[in-house]
């Protein structure tokens, strides 16, 4: 994970997807460990962990690298210290209860939330992130 000022007063926080110490556990699981992926970690940490960086960045993760950017440092590293955990602790990132890919039905499903609609599957494999991932990349608590 690196922290980088790409103009002045700028920064973005990057994860290259593949690279960290828990990507067979993430694979074992049912997920590919790609930026979106781990994306939507980020977005479930700050959402059940640090609600304060919720408006503080930015994402624009693509499927080789996660990258979170604004112009607030701090709210960047705070981010980077919690996906850091996940990302180097099997413990931790198997507490976050990854759960296999739920179903979804003939693309009933909002490409850019995640979210079902009248006719997508709604069971509990996914009943905590609709709206959280990237569609596919579903982990999560129980």
């Amino acid at each position: 994970m690196r922290l980088l000022a790409t103009t002045p007063g700028k920064f973005s926080l990057l994860l290259d997807a593949g690279t960290t110490q828990v990507d067979e556990l993430v694979e074992e699981s049912g997920h590919e460990p790609n930026g979106y992926f781990w994306e939507g970690v980020a977005r479930f940490l700050v959402s059940t962990e640090a609600p304060t960086l919720a408006a503080r960045f930015q994402y624009d993760s693509e499927g080789g690298t996660f990258c979170a950017y604004g112009d607030d440092q701090k709210a960047l590293r705070d981010l980077a210290e919690l996906m850091s955990a996940v990302a180097t602790d099997g413990d931790r990132c198997a507490g976050l209860s990854l759960r296999p890919r739920p179903p979804v039905s003939n693309s009933t499903t909002d490409p850019h939330t995640a979210t079902p609609h009248s006719g997508a599957s709604t069971s509990t494999t996914c009943r905590s992130w609709a709206g959280h991932p990237h569609p596919g990349d579903w982990p999560g608590r129980l």
